[in-house]
């Protein structure tokens, strides 16, 4: 499939950020970190490097004057924009002084036609239920990603969010999240550790949680992916819709 902006593409991409959004707003919500501000919606939790952010409200674009009032106050937050595949983020950077942290791709995926392949291989979802377990999450996200989700906003969050270890022969292999909301399913934090990468185990997990959402008979599957995961995800057959880009306000 094509990456044209289509009125097909235009709804998938409001349901992928209207999932992402209102996970971000779950987690600030225990915590009452989250505010408006003018045109922008901050998240800010003292203790956590996420969901902490700023982006502007549906339909609001960015005034350069406004913005650096809200930079001077939010020096520490990242700016996360949303756009068409095409656009080149650089020149947003440039204009309003940002460092451009990370690129993802908004992905997305009709579960009507997911085709589920023949997998001989399986892991093991070991939901997060007690401090313990949501240590052990954070600790091996971490490892994941380089950057931390606290134990506390993990355990805050787990009776809404679902957050599991993924275990090959009862040993940790990495962690996934899941987001459902309005019948769509929200998939985060699908990470593998270092050791036991290469082995198509993303793949093999990302296949369970869809088959499982569609046993659940959920409409869409949504996330947002890394450049080195777009592959993994457009084989399986989600389809590109946006580009969110991530700066850094300092």
């Amino acid at each position: 499939m094509n990456n044209t902006e289509t009125p097909v593409n235009s709804i998938l991409q409001k349901q992928n950020l209207d999932n992402l959004i209102s996970l971000w707003l779950k987690a600030a919500e225990p915590f009452k970190a989250w505010h408006t501000e003018g045109k922008y919606q901050i998240i800010d939790i003292p203790f956590s490097q996420w969901p902490n952010r700023i982006w502007l409200h549906e339909g609001e674009e960015i005034d350069s004057t406004t913005f650096s009032q809200v930079k001077q106050a939010s020096s520490s937050l990242t700016l996360s924009t949303w756009s068409g595949l095409h656009t080149d983020e650089n020149i947003l950077a440039r204009e309003l002084d940002l460092t451009l942290k990370s690129i993802q791709i908004g992905m997305s995926m009709p579960l009507a036609i997911y085709t589920s392949p023949a997998i001989t291989d399986s892991l093991l979802f070991e939901k997060v239920t007690d401090h313990a377990s949501a240590s052990l999450w954070s600790s091996t996200f971490e490892a994941c990603f380089k950057y931390n989700i606290p134990t506390e906003v993990i355990f805050a969050i787990k009776d809404a969010v679902t957050f599991s270890l993924l275990k090959k022969e009862k040993e940790v292999v990495g962690t996934i999240a899941t987001w459902n909301k309005d019948g769509h399913i929200g998939v985060h934090s699908l990470g593998i550790l270092p050791t036991h990468r290469k082995m198509g185990l993303a793949e093999i997990a990302m296949h369970q949680v869809l088959q499982q959402a569609q046993q659940e008979q959920l409409v869409n599957a949504h996330l947002q992916s890394s450049v080195m995961g777009l592959n993994i995800y457009k084989k399986i057959g989600f389809i590109e819709i946006f580009k969110m880009a991530n700066y850094l306000l300092k």
